[in-house]
């Protein structure tokens, strides 16, 4: 944002089976099976990409900097008007890509005993439910840096399945610094349990449970086992409430947040009405 060029940004061009194997394409995002084709900016920030003209009508480029500098997406698609155009043979030129200064955050997680906690969810946000898509998960010794956060005060949150949230405010980020110190510990979460039958008494499997805090924040879920049992873990110390959906039953409690339970609450028998099929020949 100061003109300045940024250098060793990584610049990456991606589609689904957009490119064949022998293309030279390489697996860049495995979480949505995307392949493409990564370069670097030079010393000036000047980058060129050059890539086998695409069998898929979308692409999507990014690009991935130093953690003191925002990121930057966008997407070439032939199919959505609210997009750059699609991709065809030739130079399409970008022009210059302007990347605003941010900040960094870092810190590590452990549980109770002081065990480091891998795969932890790390967000920064307004709030507890508002975040801005800054995230990144800890590392094997619970360490984590998150990079590309906004300039300004904020707060930090902590989401590990089977555990209590953690939640840290005021975080202040600023400018090309590292900001430190941002440990947390997370406690066991405590759980509702209990069992859906059928109105006629049968355990219902894969039944999909949902629930919300009685003030804000994460939201928890749990699926029935084959005896209709299930376990919910909640992120956070404070009354929930609870609504059960399958295919096939009338959903139940949904939308009805007067009723709660208490965490550690045991024995929730919920019982789910089969829907009346007719079928016509």
């Amino acid at each position: 944002d100061q003109e300045q060029p940024i250098a060793g940004a990584t610049l990456q061009l991606l589609s689904y089976k957009a490119w064949t194997e022998d293309s030279g394409a390489i697996l860049l995002d495995p979480e949505h099976k995307l392949h493409g084709f990564e370069e670097s900016s030079t010393l000036t920030g000047h980058f060129r990409l050059e890539v086998p003209v695409l069998s898929s009508e979308w692409s999507r480029f990014r690009v991935r900097p130093d953690r003191f500098h925002d990121s930057y997406e966008t997407y070439f698609d032939f199919r959505n008007e609210r997009h750059e155009p699609g991709l065809t043979a030739g130079i399409r030129d970008l022009g210059v890509i302007r990347l605003a200064s941010t900040g960094a955050l870092m810190g590590r997680v452990t549980d109770s005993q002081g065990v480091p906690l891998a795969d932890v969810e790390m967000d920064v946000g307004s709030d507890r439910s508002n975040t801005f898509s800054r995230s990144t998960r800890t590392q094997q010794d619970g360490t984590f840096i998150l990079g590309h956060a906004p300039i300004g005060t904020y707060a930090l949150k902590a989401e590990l399945e089977g555990y209590l949230s953690g939640y840290m405010e005021p975080v202040t980020v600023e400018t090309g610094r590292d900001t430190t110190g941002m440990d947390f510990t997370l406690k066991d979460a405590p759980t509702l349990q209990g069992q859906i039958l059928s109105e006629i008494g049968v355990p219902i499997e894969g039944v999909r449970l949902w629930g919300w805090p009685s003030t804000y924040g994460a939201g928890a879920g749990g699926t029935t086992d084959s005896q209709g049992r299930f376990q919910v873990s909640l992120p956070q110390d404070e009354p929930y409430t609870l609504s059960a959906k399958k295919d096939g039953f009338e959903s139940w409690n949904d939308g009805n947040r007067s009723v709660t339970y208490e965490p550690g609450t045991e024995g929730i028998n919920i019982t789910m009405n089969s829907i009346a099929k007719t079928r016509f020949l």
